[in-house]
């Protein structure tokens, strides 16, 4: 809940087949575009791609994998989720889809599970 007593929109799941689900809108974490594989792509929600196809019948850009790093990499692109800004550290900053900084000492790209 929120302090205001509203249901969060900010818990997600991981999902076996690789998708990201937000539990309030049950919606995916998707890579804007049709599929999104480039630097800077915003990520959105999305209806689940289940089937593996986007709306344009392409492979879907919903599948990621949580790496022992902490990093989240999109499976089509290879790409991690970032925030934006170097680090972005602000409310309201956007996630995107970026190259992903294993050998960086300040990433904003590690995601821990609470």
């Amino acid at each position: 809940m929120n302090p205001n007593g509203s249901p969060t929109d900010q818990m997600w799941e991981f999902t076996p087949q690789g998708f990201i689900r937000n539990t309030l809108s049950g919606r995916c974490l998707d890579v804007s575009g049709a599929p999104g594989t480039l630097n800077s792509a915003p990520l959105i929600l999305w209806d689940c791609e289940t089937d593996g196809r986007s709306i344009s019948g392409k492979p879907t850009d919903q599948r990621w994998e949580l790496l022992p790093s902490g990093h989240i990499r999109n499976r089509l692109s290879g790409r991690c989720i970032d925030v934006a800004g170097a680090p972005g550290t602000n409310n309201g900053a956007r996630l995107q889809l970026y190259d992903c900084e294993f050998n960086l000492r300040v990433t904003d790209q590690i995601w821990t599970r609470y």
